[in-house]
């Protein structure tokens, strides 16, 4: 048989495979093509999202309108910890006329089963795809629902021994779903409430996010409110006897505005620097509690306030601290820290290139 004639059998093969499947689980499906409510919070929205996976936890807390929602997030991924091999099954030995042989190689151990420890858990706001899961569960609907299934079917959708779970609570309500398998073809996810026969057929995006929500729910941007917004600013450098007052200058006009000395019109470079290098610094890592800096060995570098008509809109600091070589104790230059509002005044490390930029704006001020 040509090599051509082979996979055209193995294409037809697989695709008879998928009917077949599908077939399976269809014949408890809803004829109706429309979405399913599974949760309803209510016009408050959604309180709180929980994700226990195999691989990673989260907690998600809501607050605000549904629409404009704020989220602060506790996440992390579970370290895999190899688990011990099972001893080598012992083998007969063979007596003289038994017609045993001794067998001079043993089968190789069945490869160990992967176990992952305790999440490492950080803490940080969520970002704009963050805020966009409060819509989502808002209400939360399924694209499918498949009604009395026996266990074979729940086994085929990875329901009877459901590693992950799936918490939300919202307008005095709670729904806990067990997560199963994925849909052939698909990414879309089975799902259903613990116990039940009932199970729906969970849209990737609903959860896919909160598998690796330490990294893709995150915002690294630690202001919260846009650098137009601000009106006037109050710098306090670190050893300066009083605050460094500043204006900003036709903020409504991004490509032009520019940061003044409070009483003039004329751009200030040196605060005008600062405070564009202040509004550029990111997120580059959220620490882990035990990683935290301790006070003590922090070098406090600056401290701004920012205001807008009426009243302050939020305060960032920054920080260093001496990167000491872990053999010899030697200094290695400088690990770099801001902290705000936004990230519950929680030190958070930046780049170093952030810090450096930073400390040369910083020289020129009085």
């Amino acid at each position: 048989m040509k090599f051509a004639e082979v996979r055209i059998y193995a294409v037809l093969l697989l695709i008879a495979s998928g009917f077949a499947y599908q077939s399976l689980i269809g014949e408890t499906a809803p004829k109706s093509t429309d979405t399913v409510v599974i949760f309803e919070p209510g016009k408050d929205g959604v309180t709180s999202v929980d994700w226990t996976g195999e691989r990673s936890a989260a907690h998600l807390e809501f607050s605000g309108p549904v629409d404009d929602s704020d989220v602060w997030i506790t996440a992390g991924r579970r370290k895999r910890i190899q688990a011990p091999a099972p001893p080598p099954e012992e083998k007969p030995e063979g007596e003289e006329g038994d017609g045993v042989e001794p067998s001079a190689e043993t089968d190789p151990p069945p490869a160990p089963t992967p176990i992952y420890g305790e999440p490492e858990l950080t803490s940080f706001p969520g970002n704009t795809t963050a805020e966009a899961l409060a819509e989502r569960f808002a209400p939360l609907t399924a694209l499918r629902r498949f009604d009395s299934l026996s266990d074979d079917q729940l086994a085929e959708m990875g329901l009877t021994d459901a590693s992950s779970m799936l918490l939300v609570e919202g307008g005095g309500r709670t729904m806990r779903l067990e997560i199963g398998d994925k849909a052939y073809g698909s990414s879309d996810l089975y799902a259903r409430e613990p116990g039940s026969t009932t199970a729906y057929l969970l849209s990737r995006k609903v959860v896919g996010s909160l598998k690796s929500a330490s990294t893709s729910l995150r915002d690294k941007n630690l202001f919260g409110f846009a650098a137009t917004d601000a009106v006037a600013a109050s710098i306090q450098k670190a050893g300066a006897k009083s605050p460094t007052e500043a204006s900003h200058q036709g903020r409504h006009d991004k490509d032009n505005a520019f940061w003044s000395a409070v009483g003039s019109d004329e751009i200030d470079p040196v605060i005008d620097t600062l405070i564009k290098r202040i509004f550029e610094a990111k997120a580059m890592k959220y620490l882990v509690t035990t990683d935290a800096p301790a006070p003590e060995d922090l070098e406090p570098l600056v401290h701004v306030v920012f205001r807008d008509e009426r009243s302050d809109l939020g305060a960032i600091a920054f920080a260093r601290r001496v990167k000491a070589d872990v053999k010899t104790g030697e200094s290695k230059g400088y690990s770099w820290y801001e902290r705000s509002n936004r990230s519950r005044e929680q030190w958070v490390e930046v780049s170093k290139a952030v810090g450096t930029d930073l400390v040369d704006a910083l020289d020129p001020l009085n």
